[in-house]
């Protein structure tokens, strides 16, 4: 298997490297580090695990992409179009973890109703503070009458595919986004 690690490697450092400069702005240069074997929490049976030079955003700008769901996406999604590659060494049925370590943005972040009250820098409002985003995590949340968010109900922006939240998304929105997710 070491060829065939070696040749997902250098896939990734040509065809892999254009598709994130061109697809998210992103100049990575990756590295195989491992495989996981029958790993339980993944599918498939084999995940090549590689890392890169520079560590990866937690939301993912696409390029020239309209103002709708996929405008935003996430390691995941970036590991999901690079895995595409794989078929370039005969290995379509290996999975890909890009930097193992890094929180995973399916995973619900742990705040507290009243951070948003507590560390209002740390978030921007959204829709006329109907909604607010973390700008780390990249994750948006209901804003109740008083403030406090509603920590149990949240949605990666990446995720939100209702139409009617993009078009209701206000042009000043649009642009504190696109100054916080170059």
């Amino acid at each position: 298997m070491d060829d065939q690690l070696q040749g997902v490697e250098k896939v990734l450092n040509s065809l892999g490297k254009k598709l994130a400069k061109q697809l998210y702005g992103l100049d990575l240069n990756f590295e195989v580090t491992g495989v996981l074997e029958d790993s339980p929490n993944y599918l498939p049976k084999y995940m090549v695990l590689v890392s890169t030079d520079e560590k990866i955003p937690n939301v993912l700008k696409v390029r020239n992409s309209d103002w709708v769901y996929g405008r935003y996406s996430t390691i995941e999604g970036l590991q999901q179009n690079l895995q595409r590659l794989f078929k370039y060494v005969g290995l379509q049925d290996l999975g890909l973890l890009i930097n193992p370590k890094q929180p995973r943005t399916w995973e619900l972040p742990e705040l507290q109703e009243m951070d948003y009250i507590n560390h209002p820098d740390k978030f921007t409002p959204l829709v006329d503070g109907t909604y607010v985003l973390d700008n780390e995590t990249g994750w948006v949340y209901i804003v109740y009458n008083d403030n406090r968010i509603a920590v149990d109900n949240g949605n990666h922006i990446s995720d939100i595919d209702v139409e009617e939240w993009w078009d209701d998304l206000p042009k000043e929105d649009k642009i504190k986004l696109d100054r916080l997710y170059k």
